[in-house]
């Protein structure tokens, strides 16, 4: 099996540019900003190996609850004294805010309100349902910024296409596998092949998913759908076995009432 190349591909084929965009010749030096490499020690912003994994089984394995998590490092913190020492953490505060001051690896986490218009609630007798009188949280990540983690990640540097592709077996027959194979991929790069700008570009399509399972938040007692971010650049096999491939975007929240709130044939979204 074997990957064709055409004009397009060409066209499309994701050359190193820098900061500003202009692509790099050979030999030219690079503006592009480089991550710096770590020591094997450095756990910043956890003190150490064990302040990290405290946080990474309380706060992503178990899903403490805040209380709990406060009671433990209490406890923990007690049990320190006699060694004139203390726990990887003060309480919950300390940990959730030690969390989000990692950058490295990772997109910050955002949040905005959203709630339903008034003028589009129910009219005249009909009562209007506690869901469209409440206020929801929507925590997301930049899925550009999401696009370009993926993207800057060395360790699918053997399984990407920048541009479309077509596979050919070993029968001559073409083979739709990965994304950037099918039809849709060579039509919407023709489409930006045709842009003066566009040579040495990358198509980098975002791909976005949910499933039915809730998750539950411990403060506030609200239950979101998750939504998870990945580009189609990267190949199905990498997907499906790197966790980096697939990030987890946002939490949508979930209204909860009656399922008929409007007349036979009227459905709002």
């Amino acid at each position: 099996m074997h990957v064709l190349n055409s004009s397009l591909t060409r066209v499309l084929s994701g050359k190193p540019c820098n900061k500003d965009g202009v692509l790099e010749t050979d030999g030219a030096d690079s503006n592009t900003a480089t991550t710096p490499q770590r020591s094997s020690t450095d756990w910043h912003p956890f003190k150490d190996r064990v302040s990290f994994e405290t946080a990474d089984l309380l706060y992503r394995k178990e899903q403490m609850s805040a209380g709990n998590i406060d009671a433990l490092l209490e406890l923990w913190g007690a049990s320190m004294v006699p060694h004139r020492d203390v726990a990887p953490f003060r309480n919950s505060t300390d940990l959730y805010q030690t969390i989000d001051s990692a950058r490295v690896g990772s997109v910050r986490w955002q949040s905005f309100e959203v709630s339903f218009p008034r003028a589009a609630q129910p009219t005249g007798n009909r009562e209007v349902p506690s869901w469209m009188n409440a206020s929801y949280d929507v925590w997301y990540r930049d899925v550009r910024e999401i696009a370009k983690t993926i993207l800057a990640n060395p360790a699918f540097t053997k399984t990407i296409d920048y541009g479309p592709v077509k596979v050919i077996n070993k029968d001559g027959k073409r083979e739709f596998c990965n994304f950037m194979s099918a039809d849709w991929a060579w039509g919407q790069a023709d489409v930006i092949s045709h842009y003066a700008d566009s040579n040495g570009a990358a198509f980098v399509p975002i791909i976005l998913g949910s499933d039915k399972t809730t998750v539950s938040i411990a403060t506030g007692q609200n239950e979101y759908y998750p939504l998870y971010a990945s580009i189609g650049n990267i190949h199905n096999t990498t997907r499906r076995a790197h966790g980096s491939g697939v990030v987890l975007a946002g939490f949508l929240a979930i209204p909860k009432g009656k399922q008929h709130c409007y007349p036979p044939g009227k459905v709002d979204l």
